[in-house]
């Protein structure tokens, strides 16, 4: 008669069974580590981008810091070439000759090939009027749909010594020109002069050798002559 009970596994059957039991604890283990690292490579991706968006967001706004800047130094020179009154500034517009004199001290016509007649007509885009306005300037070293080189151009008068030069004429022009009118007067001249404890002789030395044409006043371009003429003092 059969006995109704089974046979106890063998010792050989049980670590078998143990084996699996532990094989398949080890994959799961394997399989959870996996997907763990998986997690972990794509949380690393999602911050790599959302950082390097970040990066490239910055970059932008940085640029167009960089832009503002740049315009606004161009809207100073606008100003100071033309010589306006606060009074009228919505009034006036650079002629021919003044845009010239202002693209000779910047040295845009040598490195770009350009003729002042050739800027002066991509500058007078709106109604042909013969004359330049402050936006009609702006546009031109501004906007790449009126002037597709720009940015090229940007980049050019950044790097310029003559434009850095000009820039620190701007700046002495915006501190010593108190009635803003693009031009130092022998008044404001002497003024200046007396804050920076210069002698009545000193200033009238200084003064003639910065007015040149003997005009009364002393214009951007005088002021970039006369540093540049410093400047080159300095280095013989």
């Amino acid at each position: 008669m059969g006995s109704c009970f089974a046979a106890p596994p063998s010792k050989d059957e049980t670590v078998n069974s143990q084996n699996k039991s532990e094989g398949k604890r080890e994959q799961a283990q394997e399989q959870e580590e996996q997907t763990q690292e998986q997690e972990e490579q794509t949380q690393e991706q999602g911050e790599t981008q959302r950082l390097t968006s970040n990066v490239e967001s910055a970059g932008a706004i940085e640029t167009e810091i960089d832009v503002k800047a740049f315009l606004k130094i161009m809207e100073q020179c606008f100003w100071c070439f033309v010589g306006y009154s606060k009074y009228k500034k919505n009034l006036l517009y650079m002629q021919r000759n003044e845009l010239d004199k202002f693209l000779e001290v910047i040295e845009l016509k040598n490195h770009f090939q350009i003729g002042t007649n050739e800027v002066f007509e991509s500058m007078d885009s709106d109604i042909n009027d013969r004359q330049i306005s402050l936006q009609e300037f702006l546009d031109y070293f501004g906007n790449p749909m009126v002037n597709p080189k720009c940015r090229e151009m940007q980049s050019f008068l950044e790097k310029s010594h003559k434009f850095q030069l000009l820039k620190q004429a701007l700046e002495i022009v915006a501190m010593v020109d108190a009635d803003k009118n693009g031009r130092i007067e022998y008044r404001e001249f002497t003024q200046f002069g007396a804050l920076m404890d210069l002698s009545p002789e000193q200033t009238e030395q200084l003064w003639h050798q910065m007015d040149t044409d003997n005009s009364g006043d002393i214009r951007i371009d005088e002021l970039f002559d006369w540093l540049q003429t410093q400047l080159t003092k300095l280095h013989n």
